[in-house]
């Protein structure tokens, strides 16, 4: 029945805007979640990977909100952290889940299976942990899935996937910094981080950012395509 509805949605050229609407009110009730309990649900999130005795460091939005607002970005409607790939045990799943979070989703490559994000939800705060690869060339490589070119999502996924994009960043070490209260780590070189992700333009908010307009990023060819899980 679904399909049939959006079928027709997409002849009557209804689908993408009533997505884009209902995405827009999302992320609106998205963001008062982050504003009211953002900071216990990264403070949970820290507890987590400090029992798994690995370092999650922020990246991205929440990055920029830290060292620009010393805030979380009024708009912002989730969380971005990182991990270094092959830091965490086997069980990290379950020591996760114990922490409170729910499982949502798991974007991954499927010719090699590697990981390259998993999203959990804690409080109606959704957090995106990107699984960051260590590279010879001094850089690191935080992947992202981006929307198929053209199919709606559950016909990409059962089909040619997603585009994969790589944005890099310089190798540096993680240093606990204060965050509201709390410290969480941050890459040591924060400003070249947010300059890579965010151009020279990175302090002076922008509310509808173009990411293509980011300095180093790449997209991959069109044969490395993520797929999204929903178990684990």
């Amino acid at each position: 029945m679904r399909k049939l509805v959006v079928k027709i949605l997409e002849k009557l050229g209804l689908y993408l805007p009533l997505v884009k609407y209902w995405n827009r009110l999302k992320h609106r009730k998205m963001a008062r979640a982050v504003r009211k309990h953002g900071l216990d649900t990264l403070i949970s999130m820290d507890e987590a990977f400090t029992e798994m005795g690995a370092q999650m460091f922020l990246v991205y939005g929440t990055l920029l909100g830290a060292y620009r607002n010393h805030d979380f970005i009024p708009y912002d409607f989730d969380l971005d952290v990182g991990v270094l790939a092959g830091t965490l045990p086997d069980n990290y799943h379950s020591v996760i889940l114990k922490h409170g979070f729910r499982f949502i989703r798991q974007d991954y490559v499927k010719e090699n299976g590697f990981v390259i994000l998993e999203t959990y939800e804690k409080n109606g705060v959704g957090i995106d942990i990107y699984y960051t690869l260590t590279n010879d060339d001094g850089t690191y490589g935080i992947y992202c899935a981006r929307k198929h070119e053209y199919k709606e999502w559950r016909a990409a996924n059962a089909t040619d996937g997603f585009p994969v994009e790589c944005q890099y960043v310089d190798q540096c070490e993680f240093v606990r910094s204060n965050f509201l209260g709390h410290d969480f780590y941050m890459p040591e070189k924060v400003t070249d981080w947010l300059r890579d992700m965010y151009t020279d333009t990175y302090m002076t908010p922008i509310k509808n950012f173009d990411e293509t307009t980011t300095k180093r990023r790449i997209v991959f060819p069109v044969e490395f395509r993520s797929y999204r899980n929903y178990e684990i």
